[in-house]
């Protein structure tokens, strides 16, 4: 039996170890199945990995951010070398599961070589080594599913901190906008179909205007569906597992081709909370999150490509 990928695994809470040297290092734990041992125990670090970066420097320096993503090819390029140098210490659990083999880890991250390592790549991110830019964006919904709004929400909050220009677009508004060529074109277009009495109208002239504003649109986010499932409530663990299912479409703003599919992508996760409605909701934005750091990635190393073609 094949066994399924998994895009994103559930990384453990960390704490800090020791007293003297409590700032330089922090015990942590994380877990990952692959096809072998040795890809298991890659992915239960990268997940360490993440989670480590993003409590040192915040999103951009996580794995879904610019700075992760030069930490994500190290790993890939040599796992062995790369785990030697940041983490000690560890706690190897494995076992057969699903023709594959999972594992869980407990291993201590040496802050004192993360550190000096971030500093580097966002000190060579502000000298233009690693700069993607500032992009403007479109996200088409549909108004009328709230899940698919609300990741929406949630990945245009994630590209607003990376300094992109964003607009949400109710699909019921676009027709054709976003689906082919320049989307200020795009915009003009419907307009003219619909007329200046459609109570759309108005709509798609502000978007036109803020579209002539910020030049071309560099990608359209169509959001086909996104929904989520959840579990029993765990009152021992005071928790509950659940996961979200994504399907979008990623077209090239100045093409309109289609420029990556996330189809029926899944990322699970756990909710904690001391009731059962504490931890739907803590399950739901950690879902929602992680998501839409997922597509961010995908955007962002996308242009990056883009750049280095250019360049």
């Amino acid at each position: 039996m094949r066994i399924r990928p998994i895009t994103i695994l559930i990384i453990a809470c960390c704490i800090f170890v020791g007293t003297a040297n409590a700032a330089d290092v922090m015990r942590t734990t994380g877990q990952g199945t692959g096809n072998s041992e040795f890809e298991a125990v890659k992915k239960a670090y990268s997940n360490m990995t993440s989670n480590v970066l993003r409590k040192l420097a915040g999103d951009q320096a996580s794995y879904e951010g610019t700075v992760g993503k030069t930490f994500r090819e190290e790993i890939q390029k040599d796992a062995l070398s790369f785990i030697h140098r940041y983490f000690q210490d560890e706690v190897k659990e494995c076992q057969p599961e699903n023709s594959g083999v999972f594992c869980r880890i407990e291993a201590t991250a040496k802050l004192f070589e993360f550190r000096p390592a971030i500093k580097k790549r966002i000190r060579d991110m502000s000298e233009g080594k690693t700069r993607i830019g500032q992009y403007r964006m479109v996200i088409l919904r549909n108004p009328k599913d709230s899940e698919a709004n609300n990741l929406a929400n949630a990945i245009q909050h994630k590209l607003l901190r990376y300094g992109h220009t964003v607009d949400l677009l109710d699909k019921g508004v676009q027709g054709t906008v976003g689906k082919a060529g320049n989307l200020c074109d795009q915009y003009r277009k419907e307009m003219k179909r619909r007329g200046a009495k459609s109570k759309a109208y108005s709509q798609i002239q502000k978007l036109l205007e803020t579209c002539e504003q910020n030049k071309d649109v560099a990608r359209s986010i169509d959001i086909i569906s996104s929904g989520i499932e959840t579990f029993s409530y765990n009152p021992q663990g005071k928790s509950k597992a659940g996961g979200l299912v994504m399907d979008l479409e990623i077209r090239n703003g100045k093409t309109g081709r289609v420029d990556m599919n996330i189809g029926s992508e899944r990322i699970e996760d756990i909710g904690r909370g001391s009731s059962e409605g504490a931890a739907e909701s803590d399950l739901r934005n950690k879902l929602l999150q992680r998501a839409a750091a997922v597509i961010v990635r995908s955007l962002n190393e996308s242009l990056q490509n883009e750049v280095n073609e250019r360049n």
